[in-house]
């Protein structure tokens, strides 16, 4: 499951520590930087008392990983929910401080969305009256998109 929030991005899985013995209950929570998994971090110390340590791989695809049980990350997302008070996502992570590359990431994955899958799956046709739209007017037009 991939999860994009206002702190960064998460990949988790389940898939248990492999020094450990295999655990349905355990998931991994992946991160392309530390930041990523730092407030996953935190909320298990205040959820249940528990540091779990973030371990660092150079030779994985994600630098960083953790491993939490079902109940300590199904906590971190029910208080990400109970907190959610923006109504413009891409707009919130810049208020935050996103910039570069790491905004301009979230833009490329709303724009790919789109092209793909569209408006309520209307496809080409939208997208094509969203392209000609945005050319003849405004160039930040497009960047001010829910």
């Amino acid at each position: 499951m991939w999860i994009f929030n206002t702190t960064g991005f998460l990949s988790v899985v389940q898939k248990s520590d492999p020094e450990l013995p295999e655990n349905p209950d355990i998931l991994c929570a992946r991160g392309r930087r530390l930041g990523d998994l730092e407030e996953l971090q935190d909320h298990i110390i205040e959820f249940d008392g528990t540091t779990v340590p973030i371990e660092q791989s150079t030779v994985t695809d994600y630098e960083y990983r953790m491993y939490v049980s079902r109940d300590q990350f199904k906590s971190f997302m029910n208080h990400r929910i109970d907190n959610l008070d923006y109504n413009n996502y891409k707009s919130e992570c810049q208020k935050k401080g996103w910039v570069g590359t790491a905004l301009e990431c979230l833009h490329e994955i709303w724009d790919s969305v789109y092209r793909n899958l569209g408006s309520y799956g209307n496809t080409s046709e939208r997208y094509e009256d969203y392209i000609e739209k945005l050319m003849s007017e405004d160039p930040n037009s497009y960047w001010d998109q829910d």
